[in-house]
């Protein structure tokens, strides 16, 4: 395991073991000091065009009015970029819902710098509504009450702490039903009574999609570290070092996901996935699968180079 791989695992698995709300504030100042949420350090853009990309599939997929629309994201994060993109897409509703309380209205205001400094052009996003966009640029986040009043005034509803496989919301009221890179934090066991719960939730006509990431998290601020450097470690230490809220991830791979999402009530309609070329090769030139046979052996090389994928559902009527 290399030498930072090894301290961000083992700093993350000590804070952990802090009180829960101590250990969640501490996590947070070393992530804003140190880590991917240091201050204009992450560009909002990555989150709000995955959301406008669902709301694409949506759209092509579905003939609802979002206008009209209620919508849901499971796994909230600190900066609500997702919610406010399917608000700024028109729907009526929107459900935020996360397992912990992670929100943070300092990143909320962060990005709304972006989107007011930068170059971003409302005009070639064709399924925002600008006047709702330019509402959100104009108003005043001052004050964290602000933010909370737009969040109300704008349906957008942010649950948390919940469990998203028990929620008091009515059935078959959600239209779009999405997550972005959370279900591979969730513990396998978990993951059909969350997916069920989706299935009872959707409309008949409701969509459920998935944006699944493949790849070793870590790599994402670190360039030294390859998307499948998971794959290098021993596989004990790192499971010891990563088994916690900060660092968890469930390792399965894009195969393992589809009996899953069939267990819960689902129908996959439609999948996509992303072969990384240059991990295919990576994979193909080393030795990786004979270390780990063990537990690699269920998957050829094609599975373990996805990188990322997404699945498209609906609720078996």
């Amino acid at each position: 395991m290399k030498t930072t791989t090894f301290a961000k695992l083992a700093t993350q698995s000590a804070i952990s073991t802090l009180p829960h709300r101590l250990s969640q504030f501490i996590y947070f100042q070393f992530q804003r000091r140190l880590g991917s949420l240091r201050p204009y350090n992450e560009s909002p853009l990555p989150r709000f065009e995955t959301a406008y990309k669902a709301l694409q599939i949506y759209e092509s997929k579905r003939s609802n009015k979002i206008l009209s629309s209620t919508a849901f994201d499971l796994g909230s994060g600190w900066s609500l970029i997702i919610p406010l993109t399917f608000h700024l897409a028109g729907f009526k509703t929107v459900y935020t819902v996360d397992l912990y309380r992670l929100f943070s209205p300092e990143i909320w205001r962060e990005s709304l710098m972006f989107f007011k400094s930068s170059n971003f052009d409302v005009n070639n996003f064709p399924l925002l509504c600008k006047r709702r966009f330019n509402r959100y640029l104009s108003s005043d986040f001052s004050s964290d009450k602000d933010i909370y009043s737009y969040l109300q005034e704008s349906g957008i509803n942010y649950i948390a702490p919940a469990d998203a496989s028990c929620l008091k919301v009515q059935s078959e009221t959600i239209d779009l039903y999405f997550s972005n890179s959370t279900l591979e934090h969730i513990n396998p066991q978990a993951i059909v009574p969350i997916m069920s719960e989706s299935s009872r939730l959707l409309r008949q006509e409701g969509l459920a999609i998935h944006r699944i990431d493949y790849s070793d998290h870590l790599s994402h601020s670190d360039s030294s570290l390859s998307p499948i450097e998971f794959l290098k470690n021993d596989r004990r230490l790192y499971n010891f070092f990563s088994g916690n809220r900060f660092a968890y991830c469930n390792l399965l791979r894009y195969g393992d996901y589809i009996p899953l999402l069939r267990q819960s009530g689902l129908n996959i309609v439609d999948s996509l996935h992303e072969v990384d070329q240059c991990v295919l090769k990576e994979l193909s030139e080393s030795s990786l699968l004979g270390q780990y046979s063990k537990s690699l052996d269920k998957y050829d090389v094609n599975q373990l180079s996805v990188r990322c994928s997404w699945f498209v559902a609906s609720a078996r009527s």
